[in-house]
């Protein structure tokens, strides 16, 4: 079974690690370098290659979204306290047993 659990110096070594593979930005919005392929079959393949070369970009937009749309809407606070409220309390009231959904 997977361990959820994360330790916050693993965590941060993580976070150092893919901030360290933030490529230029300038290289990241480079347009001139877009374009469409000439077949279906390479697609899956540039698209792999794209992650890992610019993953770290892709988390500091992921992670700018994500202000953004906290910062301009406050009732999306609520909905996220509301969410972490009842995991922890579903996970207070199960820590000593197995989680069951649907009878599994």
């Amino acid at each position: 079974m997977m361990s959820l659990s994360l330790s916050n110096a693993s965590a941060r070594e993580w976070f150092s690690k893919t901030r360290e593979s933030v490529r230029p930005w300038a290289e990241f919005v480079h347009t001139k370098r877009f374009g469409v392929p000439k077949s279906i079959a390479p697609v899956p393949k540039r698209i792999v290659k794209n992650i890992d070369t610019f993953q770290g970009n892709y988390l500091f937009v992921f992670m700018g979204l994500v202000v953004f749309c906290i910062l301009t809407s406050p009732l999306l606070l609520v909905a996220l306290a509301a969410c972490f409220g009842a995991c922890y309390l579903i996970s207070v009231k199960n820590q000593d047993k197995k989680i069951t959904v649907m009878g599994k």
